[in-house]
């Protein structure tokens, strides 16, 4: 769930256990890593006065269990011909990806395949703004057991060279490759579901939970660094409560935490998502979860609306306004607050009245950005 933030100037190579690689694109004006010059002890401090900033207290941060190679998943660009990722301050240019740092050796010689196969299929790329048919962008996933799905974007037309390349992946072991077509022109990694070469879903595990990963769905970006706030989000939760999941995407917090739950009820507006959280219960033996798609104030007109505690994990632009009505109107004893945006989490407390903050804690999931996840318990007053 991690936005654009503005560059940072990379200061010196990386010490300490970032290793001696030197990121391949740091003369490319990447805009990945802005903290990558930073020695991470720095980055973490550098992180600490943002939150003092905002919340007038000093919050510790929870480094994150890996600096590098943590990331499960990369949306990359395919401009004039170039796979990898776009200019910082220029989203019309792309450079060509060598080796990206945060992710997996696997995924990057992957990527280093797709992008040769493109040049040699002479595979167009789209051009959005001119309207011009082609491959835009190209999505890699990877899950347990580097269990590895790939995405092509297509904009106006699917070029029908790329399924050569699509069953060369599953010789290369790609569990999952899919074609999917955006008809709408707009400058997203989405669209409409044309092809699936091989399975459907790659598999990913939390808190000893098996996860199916679909090509839109959102998962976790940096797993192991989850798993730590949702264990905090466990401990939290009192046995036998009722639990209202907002926000529940494929089900990883209401599934993790639903052994503690008398039960649990998730909420979510992307279908798939919610597709893939019912499978995901039934599959890890979940009886007392259920899941919804829609928006929560409709969804809770016909369902119960009696809950102990009430789990939120919106996007970086917080909660709207109807969801932090209907938190107040369900008046619960607990709210449990995971946010990727530190301005906005501090935004929505000060709406929720009737509420105190009883424990306010921060997560480095995303190192070498400025991003910074937390986790925030409130009680009713």
């Amino acid at each position: 769930m991690e936005g654009k933030e503005p560059g940072t100037v990379l200061l010196a190579r990386p010490e300490g256990n970032l290793g001696a690689s030197y990121c391949d694109h740091a003369k490319e004006e990447c805009n990945g890593c802005p903290l990558m010059g930073l020695e991470y002890g720095n980055q973490l401090e550098a992180k600490q006065k943002i939150l003092f900033d905002i919340f007038g207290e000093k919050i510790e941060i929870e480094p994150s269990p890996s600096e590098l190679r943590y990331r499960n998943k990369a949306e990359l660009s395919y401009i004039n011909g170039l796979l990898g990722y776009k200019r910082r301050g220029n989203f019309f240019e792309s450079f060509e990806l060598k080796d990206c740092l945060l992710l997996s050796e696997k995924a990057n010689q992957i990527v280093q395949f797709i992008s040769s196969d493109l040049k040699k299929r002479q595979i167009q790329s789209a051009s959005i703004m001119q309207r011009k048919p082609g491959l835009g962008y190209v999505c890699i996933r990877q899950g347990e057991n580097e269990q590895m799905m790939v995405n092509f974007i297509f904009f106006g037309q699917v070029d029908g060279n790329i399924e050569a390349l699509c069953n060369e992946l599953l010789e290369k072991e790609v569990k999952s490759v899919n074609i999917i077509l955006n008809e709408t022109w707009s400058d997203t990694a989405f669209g409409k579901m044309i092809q699936t070469f091989g399975e459907k879903f790659i598999i990913d595990e939390i808190l000893g939970k098996k996860f199916q990963i679909a090509p839109e769905t959102f998962f976790q970006t940096n797993k192991k660094s989850a798993q730590k706030i949702f264990s905090v989000v466990q401990e939290n939760i009192p046995i036998g409560s009722r639990v209202l999941d907002l926000y529940c995407g494929v089900g990883t917090i209401g599934i993790a935490i639903a052994q503690k739950c008398k039960n649990v009820v998730g909420i979510e507006v992307n279908e798939q998502s919610v597709a893939s959280a019912i499978m995901n219960a039934k599959n890890n033996g979940v009886e007392n979860a259920i899941f919804y798609a829609g928006k929560a104030q409709e969804v809770l007109e016909y369902t119960p609306s009696e809950f102990d505690v009430v789990v939120v994990d919106p996007p970086r632009n917080g909660l709207e306004q109807q969801a932090i009505d209907c938190v107040l109107e369900i008046s619960a004893q607990k709210i449990i607050y995971v946010s990727c945006n530190p301005t906005t989490l501090a935004r929505d407390i000060a709406k929720l009245q009737g509420y105190e903050i009883c424990n306010l804690r921060a997560f480095d999931q995303f190192p070498q950005t400025s991003h910074i996840e937390m986790l925030c318990v409130l009680e009713k007053k």
